[in-house]
């Protein structure tokens, strides 16, 4: 058998270059591992697209003690044309996730009625969408990379070049990319290792910038090309430590920014959210454009505006800054689809990811480009009062833009007219009509209470 590094810590890389053909394929070892791609694109005619996919693998949990290591696998990608903002979303997910999901019910505390009414579910042999679950088994062979689940493919070809092969007949979908690798990988964290809030260590490495190629279309009608990103992280938890990892509860920022001066950063923050949202893991690595990495753990990122979802009620970041003081380096990172949360089991009950655009200074140089921004488990509600707190306040706040007690004109032919027809408003007094029409709905609703049943 071909030695397998992760089996102990003290057998990854120390320095020097990371083997590829070694450390790319899957660990037979460990518990945890994934395979993440992001990319910025654009068709021949100039429509500009977005992507990101990610193939998982994690151990399960023995139901016996007799019991077979085995792993649970899943795949999630969204792209998204960044003119119209339509996106195709897909998150698969092994049948094995029944039996993980009511685990890890079983041990929750966080929002009961929730938790019945996914077990419900569960018990029925169903999970909730967009979730859908795999309709075969995953094929991930040991001794290369060549991750296969339900013909969702990822794999490393022989000339080096790593291929994303994603389709959806159903939605006469299909989407074929080539990512050439343009520098050597880069180790993240410290000198390639993270550790996490539960006990875990992460083996992580990434290349921030790759050469991508391929097509869209399910007869590849629209050739795209453009600059990605590959990242891959695996490690496990010591066997001592295995139940207080599963206790944990972990969020994190992440952002992967590729500037135009040739400058790439990834920058990560880890949290504990059992302690307040204390930061366990802060690292950050930029690469000049001369390839030389700078590893730092000086720095912020820090939300500036949100958006708040109408689907899970969670408030998410949408303008992030990014200060590094060692590089005299302060970058806004903007979303361009501001609601880029995705709705999984992986991370109930969801995580946001999206391209953002960069722009800021570095010295006295003004920069831009592009990246990609990933917010986990932070800021979700974790109680059936404070998501129904949520709820109302987000439903004042829609009835406070769409029904103004103050009406401008056009406000004010929105309510009193119909689409096709302008009715004329000379003569109208407009504070009489937003006194008249607008103020007894506000008030009613805004009673307070349960607004959102209003």
């Amino acid at each position: 058998m071909t030695h397998d590094p992760i089996s102990n810590p003290s057998d990854w890389p120390k320095a020097g270059p990371i083997d590829l053909e070694r450390h790319d394929r899957p660990h037979a070892s460990a518990s945890l591992e994934w395979w993440y791609v992001n990319a910025h694109l654009e068709t021949n005619e100039g429509t500009p697209y977005a992507v990101f996919a990610a193939f998982f693998r994690s151990l399960r949990k023995a139901e016996h003690a007799a019991d077979e290591p085995s792993h649970f696998h899943a795949l999630t990608y969204r792209l998204v044309n960044l003119e119209t903002r339509e996106a195709v979303t897909c998150s698969l997910l092994e049948d094995t996730v029944m039996a993980e999901m009511r685990h890890r019910l079983a041990t929750a505390r966080d929002m009961p009625f929730m938790k019945r009414a996914l077990l419900e579910q569960l018990d029925l042999g169903q999970i909730p969408a967009p979730d859908r679950l795999l309709k075969t088994r995953p094929t991930l062979p040991m001794d290369r990379l060549a991750l296969d689940m339900d013909g969702q493919r990822f794999e490393k070809l022989a000339d080096g070049r790593y291929r994303l092969d994603l389709s959806e007949a159903a939605r006469d979908f299909r989407l074929v990319l080539d990512f050439k690798l343009e520098i050597p990988v880069v180790r993240h964290g410290d000198d390639g290792v993270v550790r996490g809030v539960g006990a875990e260590e992460m083996f992580y490495y990434f290349c921030p910038r790759c050469e991508v190629h391929g097509t869209l279309g399910s007869n590849g009608e629209y050739e795209l090309r453009g600059k990605g990103w590959y990242d891959h992280e695996f490690g496990s938890v010591p066997e001592a430590r295995r139940n207080e990892a599963e206790q944990a509860k972990v969020g994190w920022n992440w952002i992967a920014a590729q500037l135009d001066t040739g400058w790439q950063i990834s920058a990560y923050d880890l949290f504990d959210l059992r302690s307040s949202e204390k930061s366990v893991g802060h690292w950050l690595i930029a690469i000049d454009p001369d390839g030389k990495h700078h590893a730092l753990s000086e720095f912020s990122l820090t939300p500036e505006a949100f958006w708040m979802s109408t689907r899970t009620f969670t408030r998410w970041p949408t303008r992030w800054r990014l200060q590094i003081p060692a590089l005299e380096l302060n970058l806004v990172a903007e979303a361009r689809v501001p609601s880029d949360e995705f709705q999984t089991l992986l991370a109930p009950p969801a995580f946001w990811e999206g391209r953002v655009d960069l722009t800021g200074t570095q010295g006295n140089s003004a920069l831009a480009g592009r990246g990609y921004v990933e917010r986990n488990g932070l800021g979700v509600q974790t109680d059936i009062g404070g998501f129904l707190s949520d709820v109302g306040k987000e439903t004042r706040e829609q009835l406070r833009a769409l029904l103004s007690v103050e009406p401008n004109e056009a406000n004010a032919v929105r309510l009193v007219s119909r689409a096709g027809y302008a009715q004329p408003l000379d003569a109208q007094d407009l504070a009489r009509l937003g006194g008249t029409l607008v103020a007894p709905v506000r008030h009613v609703v805004e009673l307070g209470g349960k607004a959102w049943r209003s």
